[in-house]
Formats: C-alpha cells, structure tokens, sequence
C-alpha cells in the first residue's frame, strides 16, 4: 500500500493548532456542523518547473525540487474542503502553517488519494507535485527507480491528462511538453 513521508506527531500538533485558529467563518459552520475538524492526509510538496519539462531527458526524480512545505487535507466527518499548507524556517525546527485555503480542489485531491488507496498495491512513497506552468497539482509516486504521477487537480482545458490514470514520469513529462504551458497576461488588449 502507498505510504507518505511521515510527520513527527509534535509537528501535526502544531500544525493542527495554528489551522484551528486560522480556519474561516465557513470552515468554522462546516465543523461544528460537522461534529469536528481534523487534519487527515500529509505529504512533502515538490514543483516541477517549466524548465524541467523542457530538458530533453532524464527521470521525473531528476527534474523535480522540493518547495520545503507540507500539504493537509483537512477533514469535517467525509468531506474535505480545505487544506492547509505548511512549512520549516531557519527559526523553527517544525513546520508552522503558512496558508489554509478553502477550494474545491480539496475534494479533488481527496477523489485522488481515494482513488490511490484503492488502485496502487505496492508500497510507493507518496508526495505532493505541483507544476505551476500548467496549474497543475499532481500526487508523485516511487518506489525504487520508478517514477509514477496521479493527477489530483488541473484546469478543465488541460485535456491531455485524466484523472483515475497512472502514468509513467517519462511520459507524464513528455505530454506535459507537448502541450503549451499557461501565458501571464498580455501587456496589450488584444486587437490592439
């Protein structure tokens, strides 16, 4: 079964701390309706960089970077509407939270894990991977020299990947560069 890096439980206790103090009016209904809040799932975040995808080899291990933050799903009862993430600084040996967001895409990324927990059998180490060239937010998977990638949240336009698939890091890698990446905005109106 798929497992994540683990959070010493001092640390999920911090971090469990500073969420409740920082949950929204809404999030605060939705647990007392709820019976509770709890912090469910963690996993060290890593980023894919446009750059990454546009070298011509190596594997999804070699291209990634760790953001140093934690990513959790936060639980009321079965559903999860928010997640917070966290991060260590040079003053704090644990992780303090830096944000906590209320987003569909917290349903989202649980549809993964659940999908995940049912379809992966082997004892894969799983982690977060976000691609911001493409608003992309991704679970990575390892386990030896293996490199696998589950996609949790992406734009609707972003039809070249699926949801309830397992793709091979090289190949998620070579459809991502396939594909343009998301632009900034113009500096002109179009027509102009």
């Amino acid at each position: 079964m798929a497992h994540t890096d683990p959070l010493p439980p001092a640390a999920l206790q911090k971090i469990a701390a500073q969420v409740a103090q920082r949950l929204s009016p809404a999030a605060v209904q939705r647990m007392t309706e709820s019976g509770g809040a709890q912090i469910g799932e963690n996993f060290l975040v890593f980023m894919l960089g446009l750059d990454a995808i546009r070298r011509p080899s190596g594997r999804l291990a070699e291209r990634v970077v760790p953001t140093g933050q934690w990513h959790h799903q936060i639980h009321h009862g079965t559903q999860v509407t928010e997640f917070a993430r966290s991060a260590a600084s040079a003053s704090a040996a644990t992780p303090d939270v830096t944000e906590v967001t209320t987003s569909d895409a917290a349903a989202r990324i649980d549809d993964a894990i659940q999908w995940i927990d049912q379809n992966v059998h082997d004892d894969a180490v799983t982690r977060m991977l976000v691609v911001p060239a493409y608003y992309l937010t991704c679970f990575w998977l390892t386990l030896g020299s293996t490199d696998r990638v589950v996609v949790a949240d992406k734009p609707e336009q972003l039809t070249a990947l699926e949801y309830h698939h397992i793709y091979e890091g090289t190949d998620f890698v070579r459809r991502l560069a396939a594909i343009p990446n998301a632009q900034g905005i113009p500096t002109t109106p179009p027509g102009r």
